[in-house]
C-alpha cells in the first residue's frame, strides 16, 4: 500500500512540475513577444543550444587531434609541448585550476 501511494504522489509531482514548467514558459513568451507556439520556440532553443555544443566538441576533438599527433597541425595549428601536455592532462577542462 505504501508503494502504490508513494507511486501516486511522485507522478501527481511529476504532473503538476510540468504543468507549472510549461506556465512558465508560456508566460515568459507572451510578455517577451515571442513566437505564439510555446514549443516550437522551446525546441528551436534547444536546437540553437545543441548547435552550439557540438561546435565546442568538433573544436576540441581537433585540439586533442593536434595534441596527440594525430593530424599535423601546420603552422597555424602548431601547438608547444606546455600546451600539449595541459590539453592532454585535462582534456574537457573541468578541472580547477
Amino acid at each position: 500500500m505504501n508503494r502504490k501511494l508513494l507511486a501516486v504522489l511522485g507522478g501527481a509531482l511529476v504532473g503538476v512540475g510540468a504543468v507549472y514548467t510549461y506556465r512558465l514558459l508560456a508566460d515568459r513568451y507572451a510578455s517577451e513577444g515571442g513566437p505564439p507556439d510555446v514549443l516550437a520556440a522551446a525546441l528551436a532553443e534547444a536546437s540553437s543550444l545543441l548547435n552550439d555544443i557540438k561546435g565546442g566538441m568538433a573544436e576540441r576533438e581537433d585540439q586533442l587531434r593536434v595534441a596527440l599527433g594525430l593530424d599535423s597541425g601546420g603552422p597555424a595549428r602548431a601547438m608547444d609541448s606546455q600546451s600539449a601536455r595541459e590539453l592532454l592532462d585535462d582534456p574537457a577542462r573541468w578541472r580547477a585550476r
